[in-house]
């Protein structure tokens, strides 16, 4: 019987297991160009959505890159188990799984492939991670830049409102002090004319044979006594009158006072959040500048690894043109004549397998 074939070595990757590896990392890369894409959409749609559900998608984005990712690795074991399986399927009489392992060893091809798909993948995380850290501190900025121009317009609004109302109680306040001191001007002329009278009407009793300082009680000068009487009572309210409205002046003289520190205070708070806008304006542009400088390095670094994957692509075509050109120089062409004296000179074992009434071969 003829001898069995070899099989071939099981570590070495088929054919179709490196195209398979080459389209998990194409695919590998569209992924980080689809989370791009998302991001840049991010950046286009922040002010059309909220900050939770532009996160939570950026969230999702990063698990399923990862869940990718684990998934070539667990792809990778799988090949390399059925390389191992196949390996120990073809041959049966190896026992010692220890040379087994020894002799499972990738070709220098393979593990070229292995690492650059490792070292890709790694690059792709990891800028992929420092784009999104950049990208949320960012955001952050932003939304605390936001908080303080809001409370800055708050402030000025605030701000506004007092000083108008200020305005309008000093004038309300002005206005009272006025009426209130032409109240007391009048009545200090009606309080003149009253002290006339008692003493017009003190010397006529007097002339009369009255004690000064008396009232004399007649029947017919009843109503006329009564006006001084009026006069008087009148003139206690008014002086009543003119306490409370100086009372009232000095307590809003003392609003005033309170009123124009608030006012102060206001504007000293005013200032003070102007110079943290201006401070967080800065640091907006400076983060502006670090993104586009991050952007451009980004740009730079994917266009030198397209660069470097064709040249190795190029380099991969290059070194198979040359193997199979070594290959055909190696064929040379024999000549007819000895093809006899060929013919004997490699040894084949004799045919056994024949049928029962045949010849033996001599």
């Amino acid at each position: 019987m003829a001898e069995p074939v070899k099989p071939k070595s099981a570590h070495r990757l088929s054919e179709s297991q490196i195209k398979q590896l080459k389209a998990t990392l194409k695919e590998s890369a569209n992924k980080y160009d689809e989370l791009l894409e998302h991001i840049s959409n991010f950046q286009r749609e922040e002010d059309k959505k909220k900050k939770n559900e532009i996160e939570e998608i950026i969230n999702n984005e990063l698990k399923s890159t990862h869940d990718h990712c684990l998934k070539l690795q667990r792809e990778i074991e799988t090949i390399e188990h059925k390389a191992r399986a196949a390996a120990k399927s073809a041959d049966p009489t190896k026992k010692n799984v220890g040379a087994f392992a020894a002799d499972f060893r990738l070709t220098p091809e393979e593990q070229d492939i292995a690492y650059e798909f490792k070292a890709h993948v790694m690059r792709k995380i990891h800028s992929q991670n420092q784009n999104i850290k950049k990208e949320l501190e960012l955001h952050e900025k932003k939304a605390d830049l936001k908080k303080c121009q809001q409370t800055y317009k708050k402030q000025v609004e605030d701000q506004q409102k007092s000083q108008t109302t200020l305005v309008s109680l000093a004038n309300v306040y002005e206005k009272r002090a006025a009426q209130a001191e032409k109240q007391a001007k009048e009545l200090e002329s009606r309080l003149k004319e009253a002290d006339s009278l008692i003493n017009m009407y003190d010397e006529m009793y007097h002339m009369n044979g009255g004690d000064p300082g008396k009232v004399r009680k007649r029947v017919f000068s009843s109503a006329k006594m009564g006006k001084p009487n009026d006069i008087i009572r009148e003139n206690e309210i008014m002086r009543d009158d003119n306490e409370k409205l100086k009372k009232l002046v000095s307590k809003l003289k003392g609003d005033n006072n309170e009123l124009v520190k608030i006012a102060q205070q206001a504007e000293s708070e005013r200032d003070e959040i102007k110079h943290r806008f201006e401070i967080n304006e800065r640091a907006k542009d400076e983060l502006q500048l670090r993104y586009e400088k991050e952007k451009k390095q980004h740009k730079a670094l994917k266009s030198s690894i397209t660069q470097q994957t064709s040249n190795w692509i190029q380099e991969k075509k290059g070194m198979r043109m040359v193997e199979d050109r070594e290959r055909q120089d190696q064929v040379v062409p024999a000549s007819p004549l000895a093809a006899k004296e060929r013919l004997h000179q490699i040894p084949v074992k004799k045919n056994t397998d024949k049928p029962r009434q045949m010849l033996e071969v001599k």
